[in-house]
């Protein structure tokens, strides 16, 4: 049952998907990349605030009740739907809409989207090991193992703010005047790609020889 209900909870995390589109309905193109980066910061700081929360938590009260706070914080979530207007512009007249006789689970299928998913899996597959790292190899209690995000949220934040401050203008500065494209804004991620291999390599010889 435990991982029936943490498979249906995965579900929901299929929602974050709507954060590009809707920022596409509400922002011109020159300005969509700050935006969809602070907006992807939430669900990013999510998944270090939980595991900081849950730490205390589970120390405190037992696993389960940090069952009972997602179940509570869902519920009040599942009320905003009732009150959240449409941001596409022209909206769907009944809404709905009508799909081709060829549509089906597989007609999106990319081989793209597939290889940036399997990027995004490494980097938050990571996550899950930190805490048992951090137990077993510097023996740090169950409450303050969670603290460990930190560093990982603050580098969160500082990405999303030098991705808030750049995209745009390179995206602007590469289309010369022209209409902007979604590649124009992929060069800043370079930096990025290029550390994150180097970093793994520091996490994972740092907890084999126990530094700190």
């Amino acid at each position: 049952m435990l991982i029936a209900f943490r498979c249906l909870s995965g579900l929901m995390v299929a929602s974050t998907t709507l954060n590009d589109g809707t920022i596409g309905d509400m922002f011109p193109p020159e300005q969509r990349g700050g935006a969809i980066s602070l907006i992807s910061l939430y669900p990013l700081l999510g998944i270090i605030t939980g595991p900081i929360i849950g730490g205390y938590l589970t120390a405190a009260a037992g696993w389960r009740w940090t069952f009972w706070i997602i179940t509570i914080a869902t519920g009040v979530v599942q009320i905003g739907f009732l009150f959240l207007r449409e941001t596409y512009a022209r909206g769907l007249p009944n809404g709905s809409f009508k799909t081709g006789k060829d549509a089906s689970l597989l007609s999106d299928y990319s081989d793209d989207v597939s290889v940036f998913g399997s990027y995004l899996w490494m980097v938050l597959s990571s996550n899950d090991n930190l805490t048992e790292i951090f137990e077993s190899q510097f023996n740090v209690s169950q409450g303050p193992v969670g603290l460990t995000f930190i560093g990982i949220g603050i580098g969160m934040f500082i990405g999303a703010i030098s991705c808030t401050l750049l995209l745009d203008k390179w995206a602007i500065r590469a289309a010369a005047g022209g209409a902007i494209k979604p590649e124009y804004r992929l060069p800043v991620m370079v930096l990025g790609g290029m550390i994150l291999p180097i970093g793994f390599v520091i996490y994972g010889w740092t907890a084999e020889k126990h530094v700190q």
